[in-house]
């Protein structure tokens, strides 16, 4: 499954230089995209939206401003683009439940495009309790981008979306969601993102350190998401959906690491409900759950199909009270979830009863299982190695954009996956690991470049 949403291309914009000023504003014909380039990190409304020129009373562009012009005009032609220069864009104008786009969060009505420059360098900040609203509004079914920026310190309260709430279509890239909370005793959901419509991209990203109380880093409600090159971790759900809660009609994620994420009930890495998933060349690592499926949890969704994926380290039942399975992964009846070429080991439940997985596992061959007590097996086991300690190193940067644990010398899963080259399940050639790294590999140097198990490649 690739991403429903395309980028952004094939934009005409043309320049008006206002020689007493630095704005840079619109259009050259009806047909051209607006462009916006913000010069005032300082919050403030535009004084006049709709006349082409992003100018706030004291003659400056904010990001508030830029928003609104955007807004305001027609983008026949793509969607409008809005630059934003290195520091810090806070939300200082309080006023939550404001829809216009004058108080409280940035409400975004129109197809648009910001560009920052870098996550490390360009920050957008709701402004934390003082204003009490999120960062971002996405109204209707429009198409927006964020690139290249840090969305941080957005409080929905009893809202969803703390940092981000979507309806619609919403690529994230070279991006950090950061540090933003709903109202977590109150069933508001998506600490960092909530897209309810339309489709989400998350590219080349990270999710880190969001609260709230189902998918304390993201809440996917409808439509396909895809997440790439992403690292999703330390966030936290009062329920469920740690790292992510998705319930839409589909979830990809590839070459990605969900890590450290934690809920107080099932499903601390990710909760997955009523929805088809895969998960190709992925780590999930380090995850508590207070009840069940410490990494993973699947609750009558399908199908999933995983390839190349490690999952290790994960906890169910971290609050010891004798009620949580599945320390890895935890499939609720009648779910299933497929295996190919995958490292399922390493987990735990303090009760040993189901510490890797509890419920129905369909193997496509070549996997590598630790702890089996708690799993039942169908489906094609040929190459599946079982109770084996699959000699994972420690989570590590390892080299490529996230991090991994690395197969120890002698391990189980160095050319444990399919001879014939590392597939998906519908064979598909897969021909780097979650790194970047080439696979297949001669792993342990017997001439044979056999496919490794798991989300790493011995080179």
């Amino acid at each position: 499954m690739r991403s429903p949403l395309g980028s952004v291309s094939g934009l005409r914009t043309a320049t008006l230089m206002a020689a007493a000023s630095l704005l840079l504003i619109v259009v050259v014909s009806p047909a051209a995209a607006a462009v916006f380039k913000v010069n005032d990190l300082q919050d403030g409304i535009d004084a006049a939206p709709g006349d082409g020129f992003c100018k706030t009373a004291a003659g400056r562009c904010t990001l508030r401003a830029a928003i609104a012009e955007a807004n305001a005009y027609a983008d026949v032609a793509g969607p409008d683009l809005v630059y934003l220069p290195a520091g810090t864009h806070t939300v200082t104008i309080a006023g939550a439940n404001e829809d216009a786009g004058a108080t409280g969060d940035l409400d975004i009505t129109d197809s648009l495009s910001l560009i920052g420059s870098g996550s490390d360098k360009t920050t957008v900040s709701g402004g934390g309790d003082a204003v009490g609203d999120r960062v971002l509004d996405i109204h209707g079914l429009v198409n927006v981008r964020l690139e290249g920026m840090t969305i941080r310190n957005g409080r929905s309260g009893a809202a969803n979306g703390g940092g981000i709430l979507s309806n619609g279509s919403l690529t994230i890239s070279r991006c950090r969601i950061v540090g933003n909370r709903t109202d977590q005793a109150n069933s508001h959901s998506g600490g960092g993102v909530f897209s309810a419509a339309g489709g989400l991209a998350i590219v080349d990203s990270e999710i880190l350190d969001n609260a709230a109380y189902l998918g304390g880093g993201l809440y996917v409600q409808a439509d396909a998401a895809v997440i790439e090159n992403t690292v999703i971790e330390g966030n936290r759900a009062s329920h469920r959906g740690g790292g992510v809660y998705v319930s839409s009609t589909g979830l990809d994620v590839r070459n990605s690491l969900v890590s450290a994420n934690a809920a107080a009930d099932n499903g601390g890495g990710i909760f997955q409900s009523l929805s088809a998933a895969a998960y190709i060349n992925s780590t999930i690592s380090g995850n508590l759950a207070g009840a069940s499926g410490g990494g993973l949890y699947v609750q009558l969704g399908g199908p999933v199909q995983t390839a190349n994926i490690t999952i290790t380290d994960n906890a169910a039942d971290s609050d010891r009270n004798g009620s949580g399975d599945g320390g890895g992964v935890a499939i609720l009846t009648p779910g299933w979830i497929y295996m190919k070429n995958a490292v399922l080991a390493g987990n735990d439940d303090p009760g040993k009863q189901a510490p890797d997985c509890s419920g129905a596992i369909w193997s496509q061959r070549h996997n590598v299982f630790g702890n089996i007590a708690g799993c039942s097996f169908k489906g094609d086991t040929d190459g599946d190695q079982t109770g084996v300690d699959a000699e994972l190193d420690i989570l590590a940067d390892n080299g490529g954009s996230t991090r991994t644990h690395a197969l120890l010398p002698g391990s189980p899963a160095i050319d444990g996956g399919n001879a014939g080259g590392c597939v998906t399940a519908e064979a598909a050639p897969i021909l780097t690991d979650q790194r970047g790294f080439g696979r297949p590999a001669d792993g342990d140097g017997d001439g044979r470049a056999d496919c490794d198990a798991g989300a790493f490649e011995a080179q």
